[in-house]
């Protein structure tokens, strides 16, 4: 199956027309060489007889010079690009070079200024009445419903725990929801966005046949959430998922084809109880039409961990990024039915931060439809 254009090294670079898109591929050249830091490209560098002055490449990979036709070359081969795919390199280069694209950062790339956040903003305006929802992600069409829907909790997580259970005075439904602190995001951002639209929770578990009709909010990994295994698969998507069984290859997203990429979640140290400590997770946002209605959307939000899940809803909820995220959606995605973005999350003294996608590096992988 064709999955639309992949935003894979190769495949994309085939259509690279601008040097700002170089740039925003030699950031997944690194990562595929391992993310060496700058001292290390530098070092690799004098061991091959290159000068690659750390100062020089971190202005390159941020964005902020304008790398030359040799400078470029020889970094990817410090990066263990064959010398093949180099050539397709120079091209690309070339054609950049002669459309005289200036180089920038990603995010100077919106096609259109967003409007102040506000309830009352048109839907038309934006192309919002589209499934897709593009200018204002989450703008519905309030004739159908918004179902947010989470993973369901094993019992075996709350064992003792009376108020999960039905028959007692003190039980509280929403303890048996996988994601609640993503859940409780996504519902209070929808709501003051959508006042007239009805927004409905559930689990996985509990949802009916007609709750797949309206737009879709599927919240949380593979783990826990059924709708999120099946959607997944149904939908196509260019990626998986694996459970975090504890094996070498748990816990991960890969890419599917001829080229496989993955992504892993960094864990570093430990609490006292011997708990890792969790550092960076990586955060999926799908937005795509819903196939059983396509006058609606699908929209997955997922991480390996609780946190990444969290993340993914706030880099599209979250003040501090959201309307640079929207805008880099408008410039990235525009006119597609389908698109997907892996994110890096970072996680703070505990706090997991919202994913800035216009920042180089924040990216790992992308497609569209």
């Amino acid at each position: 199956m064709d999955h639309g254009e992949h935003f894979g090294e190769d495949r994309h670079l085939s259509t690279a027309s601008s040097l700002a898109d170089l740039v925003w591929l030699l950031a997944r050249i690194r990562l595929r060489a391992g993310n060496p830091a700058l001292r290390d490209i530098e070092s690799r560098g004098k061991k091959l007889g290159i000068a690659l002055p750390r100062a020089t490449v971190a202005d390159v990979l941020s964005g902020k010079r304008q790398p030359r036709l040799t400078l470029l070359l020889d970094l990817l081969r410090v990066l263990g690009v064959p010398e093949t795919e180099r050539r397709q390199w120079r091209a690309a280069w070339e054609r950049a070079a002669e459309n005289h694209a200036p180089l920038r950062q990603p995010q100077s790339r919106a096609v259109a200024k967003l409007p102040p956040h506000s309830a009352n903003v048109d839907p038309a305006q934006f192309g919002a009445s589209q499934p897709l929802g593009i200018g204002r992600l989450w703008t519905l069409d309030g004739r159908w419903p918004m179902v947010l829907t989470c993973g369901d909790l094993p019992p075996s997580m709350f064992q003792n725990a009376s108020f999960v259970d039905p028959e007692d005075p003190d039980y509280v439904e929403l303890y048996s929801y996988s994601d609640p602190d993503s859940l409780l995001e996504l519902f209070g951002h929808i709501r003051a966005s959508n006042p007239e639209c009805e927004v409905r929770i559930s689990t996985a578990n509990r949802m009916q046949p007609s709750d797949y009709f309206g737009h879709l909010a599927i919240l949380g990994g593979t783990d826990f959430n059924g709708a999120a295994r099946d959607f997944i698969s149904r939908l196509e998507m260019p990626i998986r998922m694996t459970h975090r069984s504890g094996g070498p290859e748990s816990g991960i997203f890969e890419t599917l084809g001829d080229s496989r990429l993955k992504f892993s979640p960094v864990l570093g140290g430990t609490f006292g109880n011997g708990q890792a400590v969790l550092i960076q997770d990586v955060a999926l946002f799908f937005r795509g039409i819903n196939p059983f209605n396509a006058d609606c959307s699908v929209t997955v939000c997922a991480g390996i961990y609780a946190r990444g899940t969290l993340a993914a809803v706030k880099a599209s909820t979250d003040s501090s990024v959201r309307e640079k995220n929207e805008a880099y959606i408008m410039s990235r995605f525009k006119g597609c039915r389908t698109f997907g973005i892996l994110a890096r999350a970072h996680v703070v003294n505990g706090t997991i931060m919202p994913p800035d996608w216009s920042r180089v590096g924040n990216v790992l992988y992308e497609w569209r439809q």
